[in-house]
């Protein structure tokens, strides 16, 4: 209510220095830092006297890292507020931050002077004393708490327990918190530190009894069971915690965060039919409640990953209904538009979301993947910016805008949020990989062997480094260094076989075959067997040894008969055609729906003047694949070219009608000779003029069009293009010999 009248009040007076205040003061409440931010900034723009505003200012660059501009407050701070504590102790923290810790403790002591009770000055004090002498960061500690009054002590309190902590005095630890837990017994926090660290002690019995406690304690208290549930199910065992779960609910059947937790307790053990009746139950007793209503939420995003369409259709419905625009319930329904393809709709609701919570993470990272979808790259990067400002180190937002700037070749750009990336998580494998593939894309290789080296030294990399080094060392055509590192990445990582590609191809780049050919007699008995067997009839392949290499592959082919690339590669090895065929028909008799395999059996029979099996090839082919426009194009031109009947050339053009789509001139050509074989002279000349514009130097394209003039009644056109049809032909076409005559007639 507060920030509503203020935001009225803003209307009237759009820069008055003393609402913006206030709604910053309600901001910070609220926990939206972003909000606050920029309504302080308006305050010290306005009312530059403002002592409590820079100091807010001032704070939040300094929890941003922002230390120059938290400088420049201070400073400000400094002149307007000189004898104020909170203006020294702010100064003395960005000092110390910028590496000048003698002038930072120089402001400390000028702020324990005007107020030796502050305890965030004392605090600080602490730490430092500390980090120089543990037992002295003690002392300052112990004589504070002795000074001030027992409410003002906590703080130091906590601090001299992580001091113990930090020592491994365990009894003392101990000590300490039983203390706070006594002189504190409201704040139940610790309590449950005290639980966690008997736990870590392996004193669970003595967790389990102080846990228990708790829930005696404040039975009303929903949270303090949980977590006594969620003690029960890592300490004891998931049957322990379900029950005492289920008895906490009949104590308290109206508590909505417990039967919550029962819901999660079975989605997290796949019952998923319990937890939705769990779920439903709740909805249905308090449906308006906040409880209510995240059971409903759950319930909804169930049916959606079930695929149950209809039933969260329904059931955002009626949660929109009774809470119009409810950000849960657009974000649900903006889910599943989303996976219904409904993008534009999918928009429209996290638009509406991002409204009110313009931070929602969430929400950001789906708009940014429907702006993809819908291949808006703008949009979809400038939403991922927005979410590494409301997130700066999101690692989604980091890969996915990081693959984008790559996508476009913007390198710099994916170096810099790769970078970033590695800064947060620096063994992130992935990461770094992508980093050293940025680098080669740039052309920089030094970089790249220099990144690849340091990922490669890492602990953890288990042959991965040593891979993506094999690569840049490739690219430097150091292949003996190369298959040395290919060699590392195979032993680290047995069942690679893209390690093992890299090391053959390198050893072979080397003139090392025999080496290579002995690597892969090495894997035939492991989990690489299949990919080895692959290489070693490549290499006999190029070698001119067709029974090895026939051998090798055959060999493949028994265990994964399935495999195109295999079958291509055994094809590949005989020089004649007919053998070629005999492979290719072997395939597609085991692979009949192959698009691949089809086209190269096809592709062979034309080679080899069988016309009619060719067309049954592209026939069959269309039944399975009827869209495949390189099919398409090819059976059309068979019919247009190696027939001489009018249903030919009518089904031909029913064909072809389907390239009117294609942007490519040998499918527009292939469209256009049809229509002239069934006599659309016009409508041909039509088609094979911007064909000829965009290739003209192809002389099957001018003799179509050609023959499309003359037909259209054009004959000067007809014999400009056909005299360049003619004219030095170097590859022999189909017609040639038509249009040499016809303009032997034209002339």
């Amino acid at each position: 209510k507060a920030r509503l009248e203020a935001q009225n009040a803003l209307q009237v007076e759009p820069k008055n220095a003393k609402v913006r205040y206030l709604l910053a003061e309600i901001a910070e409440q609220q926990k939206l830092y972003q909000e606050m931010f920029e309504h302080l900034l308006v305050v010290v723009d306005v009312d530059p006297a403002n002592v409590e505003a820079r100091l807010k200012l001032g704070s939040l660059y300094f929890l941003g890292q922002s230390f120059d501009e938290a400088a420049k407050q201070t400073t400000e701070l400094l002149k307007r507020a000189p004898k104020d504590t909170r203006v020294h102790l702010l100064q003395a923290r960005v000092l110390i931050q910028k590496g000048n810790p003698k002038a930072g403790l120089a402001e400390l002591t000028t702020a324990l002077k005007l107020d030796p009770d502050n305890v965030d000055g004392i605090l600080l004090q602490s730490a430092m004393d500390a980090d120089e002498n543990l037992e002295k960061g003690l002392a300052t500690v112990d004589a504070a708490v002795k000074r001030l009054p027992k409410d003002k002590t906590r703080q130091l309190r906590e601090l001299r327990i992580m001091m113990l902590a930090k020592d491994k005095r365990a009894d003392a630890v101990e000590q300490g918190l039983l203390a706070l837990s006594e002189d504190f017994p409201k704040e139940h926090g610790y309590q449950s530190q005290l639980a966690q660290f008997y736990t870590i002690q392996g004193r669970v019995n003595d967790a389990d009894k102080l846990l228990k406690g708790l829930t005696e304690i404040d039975p009303a208290n929903a949270d303090t069971k949980l977590s006594y549930v969620q003690f029960l199910a890592t300490q004891r065992d998931a049957e322990q915690a379900e029950a005492a779960l289920k008895a906490f609910i009949e104590q308290s059947p109206d508590a909505g965060k417990l039967r919550l937790g029962l819901g999660e307790v079975y989605e997290t053990s796949n019952r998923a039919d319990a937890a939705r009746k769990v779920y439903a139950a709740l909805a249905e007793r308090a449906p308006k409640s906040a409880e209510g209503l995240t059971a409903r939420t759950r319930i909804v995003r169930m049916d959606i990953l079930a695929g149950r369409r209809d039933d969260a259709r329904a059931g955002i419905d009626r949660i929109l209904f009774d809470f119009p625009n409810d950000p849960r319930g657009l974000q649900l329904r903006a889910a599943l538009r989303f996976t219904e393809k409904k993008f534009d709709d999918a928009i429209t609701d996290l638009r509406l979301l991002l409204g009110k919570e313009p931070d929602n993470d969430k929400a950001l990272l789906l708009l940014a993947q429907t702006y993809l979808r819908k291949n808006d790259v703008v949009l979809a990067r400038d939403t991922y910016k927005r979410l590494l400002e409301a997130i700066p180190d999101s690692p989604d937002a980091l890969q996915q805008l990081a693959v984008l700037y790559a996508a476009g070749k913007k390198y710099a750009e994916a170096e810099a949020l790769y970078r970033k990336s590695l800064e947060k998580q620096p063994d992130d494998l992935i990461t770094w990989g992508r980093l050293v593939e940025i680098l080669m894309a740039q052309g920089d290789t030094a970089r790249a062997e220099t990144e690849a080296r340091r990922m490669a030294a890492l602990a953890n990399q288990a042959g991965v480094g040593d891979f993506s080094l094999g690569r840049v060392l490739v690219k430097k055509n150091d292949f003996n260094g190369a298959a040395e590192a290919f060699r590392k990445s195979v032993a680290a990582r047995r069942n690679d076989s893209l390690a093992l590609d890299g090391l053959v191809r390198s050893l072979l780049a080397a003139g090392k075959q025999d080496e290579a050919i002995s690597a892969l007699d090495q894997q035939l008995s492991g989990p690489n067997q299949l990919s080895a067997r692959f290489l070693l009839g490549e290499i006999y392949g190029r070698a001119g040894d067709e029974g090895k290499a026939s051998q090798y592959f055959e060999a493949v082919l028994k265990d994964r008969p399935d495999s195109v690339p295999t079958w291509e590669s055994l094809a590949a090895i005989y020089k004649e055609r007919d053998a070629r065929i005999a492979v290719y028909q072997r395939a597609t008799t085991v692979l009949p729906a192959s698009v691949e395999l089809n086209m190269l059996l096809a592709s062979e029979y034309v080679q080899a003047g069988r016309f009619d099996d060719a067309i049954r090839v592209y026939t069959a082919l269309l039944e399975t694949s009827p869209t495949h426009l390189p099919a398409i194009n090819n059976l059309a031109s068979l019919l247009l070219d190696q027939r001489s009947d009018m249903a030919s050339y009518t089904r031909a053009l029913d064909l072809a009608k389907a390239l009117a789509r294609a942007n490519m001139p040998a499918m527009q050509d292939t469209l256009g000779w049809a229509h002239y074989r069934v006599g659309q002279y016009a409508e041909a000349v039509k088609v094979l003029e911007p064909v000829v514009a965009a290739a003209g130097t192809d002389q099957l394209y001018r003799y179509h069009l050609g023959m499309a003039y003359l037909g259209a009644g054009n004959r000067v056109a007809a014999k400009q293009q056909l005299t360049k049809a003619v004219k030095r032909v170097k590859d022999e076409y189909p017609g040639l010999a038509e249009a040499q005559t016809t303009l032997g007639k034209l002339n």
